[in-house]
């Protein structure tokens, strides 16, 4: 069963009133797309646990940037091969209408590294299906080199296909007589894009951060899709190890391709279809409460015959006795874990709904959660800056080097200030304290005495400008 935390992590929501929708640059443009998510799997590979929400949060984000997306779960072979095969049909049969086509394929399940007769191959693994040697992972198996060929062989402006695979090893013969873990680079030719979640010879988590983090790159406005596609990767990669960092290659997409619009496009603003991106997250997680969540906030949606209808068959279900005895055991427990909670945490109500699944507060916690929004607070970083600085000899002579070097040290620490200051003549910079650090100093003897310069460097004690973020869920 899909873990309460990953759930909950795919089921926050930003209700805010409108979002920026952008109409294609070209006008003649067809977008298309094909999702793909298996999460259910035999024991010998193992079971995922994020793919369905991943799979739901590219949806929207797709949608909302003019695709039309048809999304796959739990697919087998056959059924993996058919969904291909009539994209491929639908992207060339909009291109004989007369459109410029842009094709997005997803997909999000295990996914393995084989050698097939003397060359590394990559495989997506289909649902349901046992796999526990290399023949069976060629003859069950779907080879994304024929993927890419098969869509690069369409009459397709750009293709863009995402690999988020690689989620985990699949049992313990992985390594030896299935494959090995990670995909290898493979080149899609002109106007096709790849991108893989993890790099090779890795896996990447079950944590649906690759998702969430394309999801949210694609939605913003005026850059170009190779840039947004590259800005994803960066951003996973912050949370990736050095060996699991994600990649991707790239044939070329069209100059005018922006996912919501280029620079410079004209911007139309037109209400945001919550009522469409809350069922899609809530349905992908299966939960009855996720449903009941749905019916509260959506009371008059498009999809409040579906959602009583799973509601109606999850509950069909008689409780065993003792998840009764348990419902009665932690009711106390419950109520003081939901008193204790402070205000507005959202990874308290997080935290809560993983203790207490099957919870009477938990409907409350979701509603709580579906208000999430993000407060930017301005913020002061403490740093350190080093500037050059050369000091002149200069000043009065006196009777020693050393009251030369003691006196040439004030002027430096004058001149340290000067410089700080003049750095930090922004709102982005504030002096606590300056220094001087002479590393080199140079005297000369006069008749009248010593007078002293060096180099060395000012030393800028600061504060660097910032901005944090934090989340809050259900007022503060």
């Amino acid at each position: 069963m899909t873990s309460i935390r990953s759930i909950i992590l795919r089921l926050t929501l930003t209700l805010l009133a409108v979002c920026l929708f952008i109409e294609p640059a070209n006008a003649n443009e067809r977008r298309l797309a094909l999702v793909i998510a298996n999460e259910d799997y035999p024991v010998s590979i193992g079971r995922l646990n994020n793919t369905h929400e991943d799979a739901a949060e590219i949806e929207i984000a797709l949608t909302a940037a003019g695709f039309e997306v048809t999304r796959v779960l739990d697919a087998s072979a056959a059924e993996m091969e058919t969904a291909i095969a009539d994209f491929e049909i639908a992207i060339d049969a909009a291109a004989a209408n007369g459109e410029d086509v842009i094709a997005f394929f997803y997909g999000s399940m295990h996914g393995v590294a084989a050698d097939v007769e003397g060359q590394t191959r990559n495989f997506l693994v289909p649902a349901n299906e046992e796999i526990t040697s290399t023949g069976q992972l060629i003859r069950k198996g779907i080879r994304i080199d024929q993927i890419v060929a098969g869509l690069a062989a369409t009459q397709a402006k750009g293709v863009i296909i995402v690999s988020d695979a690689c989620r985990n090893d699949i049992g313990l013969s992985l390594t030896k007589s299935v494959g090995t873990k990670g995909f290898v680079p493979v080149q899609g030719g002109p106007g096709v894009l790849l991108a893989y979640a993890t790099s090779q010879g890795a896996t990447t988590p079950d944590d649906g951060l690759f998702a969430k983090t394309l999801a949210r790159e694609i939605s913003k406005p005026g850059r170009k899709a190779s840039f947004s596609m590259l800005a994803a990767l960066e951003e996973t990669a912050r949370f990736r190890s050095f060996e699991g960092q994600p990649f991707m290659t790239s044939g070329g997409l069209p100059d005018w391709f922006c996912f919501r619009g280029c620079a410079g496009d004209d911007i139309e603003i037109a209400e945001r279809d919550t009522d469409y991106e809350d069922w899609v997250r809530f349905n992908a997680t299966g939960q009855e409460q996720a449903y009941q969540t749905y019916l509260t906030l959506h009371p008059d949606g498009r999809y409040v015959a579906e959602a009583n209808a799973r509601i109606a068959a999850l509950s069909s279900a008689t409780p065993t006795s003792s998840a009764l005895s348990r419902s009665v055991a932690v009711s106390a427990v419950e109520t003081q874990a939901w008193d204790a909670i402070p205000t507005g945490s959202c990874e308290a109500y997080r935290s809560f709904i993983e203790r207490f699944p099957d919870g009477d507060r938990v409907t409350d916690a979701l509603l709580r959660l579906a208000t999430r929004r993000t407060l930017t607070e301005e913020a002061w970083t403490p740093a350190e800056r080093a500037l050059r600085l050369y000091l002149f000899q200069d000043g009065e002579a006196v009777a020693s080097r050393e009251q030369g070097i003691a006196a040439a040290q004030l002027r430096a620490d004058y001149e340290a200030e000067g410089l700080c200051m003049g750095f930090a003549a922004t709102s982005t910079y504030r002096v606590k304290s300056a220094r001087a650090e002479i590393v080199d100093w140079d005297c000369t003897q006069y008749p009248s005495g010593f007078v002293c310069g060096g180099r060395g460097n000012a030393i800028c004690d600061m504060d660097v400008r910032g901005t944090t973020e934090r989340e809050i869920c259900g007022g503060e």
